[in-house]
């Protein structure tokens, strides 16, 4: 969220506002060290948009699973590791 739009939330205290996210461009990279851990990196171009004011961003979030024996896959971790910010 934008500085400008962080600002409007605490100086209307408005817990109803309209917020709009869209993401676009995804593409998903995954890693297998072994049999029982798998990590993916997800690329992707978000959209958030709160009363009139827009964000843009690239994001980069890396998600790391596991294998539980008799439950399946789990995830273990997500982190996001990169995005540049363009307001407008």
């Amino acid at each position: 969220m934008t500085d400008q739009a962080f600002q409007k939330v605490n100086d209307e205290g408005d817990s109803e506002a309209e917020v709009h996210v869209s993401a676009s461009n995804i593409k998903s990279y995954e890693y297998r060290a072994d049999k029982t851990t798998a990590e993916y990196i997800t690329e992707l171009d978000m959209k958030i948009s709160y009363e009139g004011v827009s964000n843009n961003e690239s994001t980069m979030i890396k998600t790391e699973w596991i294998l539980v024996e008799g439950e399946g896959w789990k995830v273990d971790q997500v982190e996001i590791i990169g995005g540049v910010e363009e307001n407008h």
